[in-house]
């Protein structure tokens, strides 16, 4: 869409060269000036140049006349075209569009004072999407090592630490945010401070210690749309047609269940009763939603049973099915979509952006060096047994990562 500016646009900004609207689109300028006020500099500025724009106050704009759009925050970096053309080229807009942020705040932006936002956002519930609440973890860690004894005789003893406001941060402001990147920043603080005591108190050599995550997470789509790469959220509302074409050929709408965590679950009880065939509905629905866009690939739970994976997106899937527990039909989104709300992100597909995950081992017997051969995080459990030289968990189906030990 054009955006046509009609009139004299004045805008007030505490920030340097600032101007905002909301649009991925060229924006043609029809008005007699566009005139920004500085409230730093107490200047008035002329957008006759390239300008990077920031900005968190209302701003009104028209489309043609048809309809005017109130935006809050963001920033845009436009430039001035040949043709007198104001060009959108980048844009950040995105993150005060489709980030949840706090309650009680116009703008995701810094700073945050989280006192005066813990009414709003459920009291102390807050600190968890804040880095502060890794802070509390190391608190916690740091009183279990020294009121258990750990470390202090020749008995080996373990300690699990989660670490999971970057969880929290993450989803809710996604993961090219300032905010998730601070809350790393001081996440190795927080790892920094808990060496530093160990080495005082265990001693330097004593402990061993492996770092590692259950997940990544996809970037916020409306984000990836922003950068030209292909992205979108959906909802369970996109599988309507599902629903409609089972009323059709089975003249009954209660077949499903419920379709969540990239799953169909269906009324097995409902489908025995009216005697159909339970694969031959798993077919059905399979060559349904094989049609949506979104969708990669889906699979019967009944081939899953059948057929061996050995690579792949389909490999990962048949890891995770638990034929008492699993879906009758499983599928796999395109790469960059997910099933989630409007603002913020989520995680749970088998693209590299959710697999790959940091693997550190560190301290007392782990050879120094870098490996680049596949590893899973299932091999944790045996290497771990192996240094410690006792038998694996009886539930442990990993192997041991040889070049940590030897």
């Amino acid at each position: 869409t054009l955006l046509e500016f009609k009139y004299l646009l004045i805008v007030i900004s505490a920030f340097d060269n600032s101007i905002v609207f909301k649009s991925h689109a060229p924006i043609q300028c029809n008005c007699p000036s566009i005139i920004l006020f500085n409230l730093i500099k107490r200047k008035f500025c002329f957008s006759n140049s390239s300008i990077n724009l920031s900005f968190h106050l209302l701003v009104s704009f028209h489309n043609s006349g048809v309809f005017k759009n109130i935006c809050k925050g963001g920033f845009i970096i436009i430039k001035l075209s040949s043709n007198n053309h104001l060009i959108v080229v980048n844009s950040s807009t995105t993150k005060f569009f489709c980030v949840k942020g706090f309650n009680g705040k116009a703008s995701p932006v810094f700073p945050y004072d989280l006192k005066d936002l813990m009414a709003s956002n459920e009291g102390f519930d807050i600190i968890k999407t804040s880095p502060f609440g890794n802070t509390m973890i190391t608190d916690f860690a740091l009183s279990a090592i020294e009121a258990e004894g750990l470390g202090d005789d020749a008995f080996t003893d373990f300690l699990t630490i989660s670490y999971s406001s970057t969880d929290y941060v993450g989803h809710n402001f996604g993961l090219s945010s300032v905010e998730l990147q601070d809350t790393y920043l001081r996440l190795d603080l927080e790892i920094e401070r808990l060496l530093n005591y160990l080495d005082k108190n265990v001693g330097e050599g004593n402990y061993t210690l492996f770092l590692t995550a259950d997940h990544g997470a996809a970037e916020v789509p409306a984000y990836l749309s922003d950068i030209n790469v292909p992205g979108s959220n959906i909802a369970k509302d996109d599988f309507s047609s599902l629903f409609d074409a089972l009323k059709t050929k089975y003249e009954t709408s209660d077949l499903v269940k419920n379709i969540s965590n990239d799953q169909v679950f269906l009324n097995q009880e409902r489908i025995l009763s009216l005697q159909l065939n339970l694969e031959e509905v798993q077919r059905f629905v399979v060559n349904e939603i094989i049609k949506y866009p979104f969708l990669n690939n889906a699979y019967t739970a009944t081939t899953m049973q059948s057929t061996y994976f050995e690579s792949g997106l389909p490999m990962l899937l048949q890891n995770g099915y638990n034929q008492k527990i699993s879906g009758d039909v499983l599928f796999t989104l395109q790469p960059g979509v997910i099933v989630y709300g409007s603002k913020g992100t989520t995680h749970g597909s088998g693209y590299t952006y959710d697999t790959h995950v940091p693997l550190l081992f560190y301290g007392n017997g782990v050879q120094k060096g870098t490996s680049y051969e596949p590893t899973n995080v299932t091999d944790v459990a045996p290497t771990i047994s192996a240094l410690l030289g006792i038998s694996f968990p009886s539930g442990a189906t990993g192997t041991i990562i040889e070049k940590v030990i030897y």
